[in-house]
């Protein structure tokens, strides 16, 4: 053989490699391309996961706050109630050692008041 022919030989020869390497390096580049796309899809799967996760706890933790919120509004109405009738019956003892010691006084108002007192508890009892 001559040496053009070597040489196209060896031509030829590197041209089938390459295009060898070629079409394997066409078929890496297809294979990572899917594994790219399942990739991405495995990611927005896990994004949509971690959204829904988000939205629920975001939900408990609105929850919590509304228990949290209703039960301070109640302990407060609570209290404001408790110092409302604090404050009624405060007033009203002293009303009512002022009324029994009036109504003391005199021992025929006293047995009347007694008798009222008496018949206005009997009421109730039945």
């Amino acid at each position: 053989m001559s040496k053009e022919q070597e040489t196209r030989h060896a031509l030829l020869t590197q041209q089938t490699n390459l295009e060898k390497q070629q079409h394997e390096l066409n078929n890496l580049v297809k294979k990572e391309n899917i594994e790219c796309q399942n990739l991405k899809t495995k990611i927005d799967e896990w994004k949509k996961r971690v959204l829904i996760q988000k939205d629920k706890q975001q939900e408990e933790i609105n929850t919590i706050f509304s228990d949290l919120k209703n039960r301070h509004t109640a302990i407060t109405l609570k209290k404001e109630n408790q110092r409302i009738q604090n404050e009624i019956i405060d007033v009203l003892i002293v009303k009512l050692e002022q009324s029994l010691s009036d109504h003391f006084k005199n021992p025929q108002e006293s047995n009347n008041y007694l008798n009222v007192i008496t018949h206005f508890m009997n009421e109730r009892v039945s």
